[in-house]
């Protein structure tokens, strides 16, 4: 066989696992898409009404915390949904806190009750973006509390920054777990309590050994977190196979997107789908709120009636 004729063999395998990899991923974006629920269909459809002015008026403030090891194109995908473009010379490096925003028309799907029917619902989404030179940078824990939403990055050509996953769920699962009164702190005490941990490519560290009893409690419920895969159009040089990481975001129940802040590939669908997980956890409060309300109506009546 000529050298000519390896080289053209070489060549067709290389195109060939690359292609592979596109459908692979193309196919995990689209299944993600088709579980869009109509809310999200309704903040695409009115992102070219939005602004980026920061002395506009909106009703609700949702805050977005964007997570990642560096170089994975967090900054970079912020201003490519905010203010539609690609940073090409800028450095965003020596940036040690960027905020963004970006104003929706109609947000929240009815969430919020208007005494205008007529003035739509403005829902501001500011997106923070914190320099992390190491996985202890994190931010403080006022702004985990005040945070809605959280979306964590990978860049598919860097396998360190998937292996990285991990860390960054059980910090966000910790820090809300700790500073929101979303949970139950007396049974989710990570100081006493072991949970049950996902990390990529390893069994549970604490998982109980045959004949041993297990008396872990499951892990608290997490947040809003949307995982995205960044520079998807960069497919010669992915390193990261799309199924193994479909695979292990699907076994956190939590929703991965394969994404390109340079070709804006699937950017406004992740912020979408984000939106959409935090609609869904707003009208689930509220309900129980509601719900609590109700009761202690209902207690209220039952002690007037005993007097």
């Amino acid at each position: 066989m000529t050298t000519t004729t390896l080289l053209t063999e070489s060549t067709n395998n290389t195109n060939t696992n690359t292609n592979n990899t596109n459908n692979t991923m193309n196919n995990i974006n689209n299944n993600n898409n088709n579980n869009i629920n109509n809310n999200n269909n309704n903040n695409n459809n009115n992102n070219n009404n939005n602004n980026n002015n920061s002395n506009s008026e909106y009703d609700i403030l949702i805050n977005i915390l964007m997570l990642g090891d560096e170089e994975v194109g967090k900054g970079s995908v912020s201003r490519r949904y905010t203010e539609g473009y690609f940073p090409i010379n800028e450095n965003l490096y020596n940036i040690e806190v960027d905020r963004k925003h970006k104003d929706i028309k109609d947000w929240g799907d009815g969430l919020i009750k208007r005494k205008d029917p007529n003035k739509p619902v403005i829902g501001r989404l500011q997106l923070w973006n914190f320099h992390m030179h190491k996985i202890s940078d994190i931010p403080t824990k006022q702004q985990y509390r005040e945070t809605n939403g959280f979306i964590l990055f990978f860049d598919v050509t860097n396998k360190s920054s998937f292996l990285q996953l991990s860390s960054l769920i059980e910090l966000v699962r910790a820090k809300c777990a700790d500073e929101n009164n979303n949970f139950n702190s007396q049974s989710h005490n990570r100081n006493s309590t072991n949970y049950n941990r996902h990390s990529v490519g390893n069994h549970c560290p604490n998982s109980p050994q045959k004949g041993e009893k297990d008396n872990t409690l499951p892990p608290p419920p997490l947040p809003p977190i949307v995982i995205v895969g960044n520079k998807c159009d960069d497919a010669n040089n992915t390193v990261v196979d799309p199924i193994a990481a479909k695979k292990y975001c699907d076994s956190l129940s939590i929703p991965l997107l394969f994404i390109s802040a340079k070709t804006n590939e699937n950017v406004d669908e992740a912020f979408n789908v984000l939106q959409g997980l935090i609609i869904k956890q707003m009208k689930n409060k509220e309900r129980e709120r509601q719900k609590l309300l109700k009761q202690k109506h209902i207690k209220k009546d039952v002690n007037c009636s005993l007097m």
